[in-house]
């Protein structure tokens, strides 16, 4: 028998255990932003645990919601960083 013909793909098509954010969620994020265009996911998610919104992700989440959707400059947060 050939090595590759006894091979089994581990290709990790996601995780089924994770929990998906809902479009809401995410509209709701992205409006945040666009009226405060200067804010991160910290701030963000902070926001909006003040304005009574249940089941927030994390702040990295909302990061990730944020590049995905292309709100975030490159060369901005290259600034931030130390």
């Amino acid at each position: 028998m050939r090595p590759s013909a006894t091979r089994v793909c581990r290709i990790v098509r996601g995780n089924p255990r994770r929990r998906r954010t809902s479009t809401t969620l995410e509209t709701a994020v992205l409006t945040l932003r666009d009226q405060h265009p200067a804010w991160g996911g910290r701030k963000l998610a902070a926001r909006l645990q003040a304005l009574g919104q249940t089941d927030i992700p994390s702040p990295s989440t909302i990061t990730a919601i944020l590049r995905r959707h292309n709100r975030l400059n490159p060369q901005e947060s290259a600034q931030h960083k130390g």
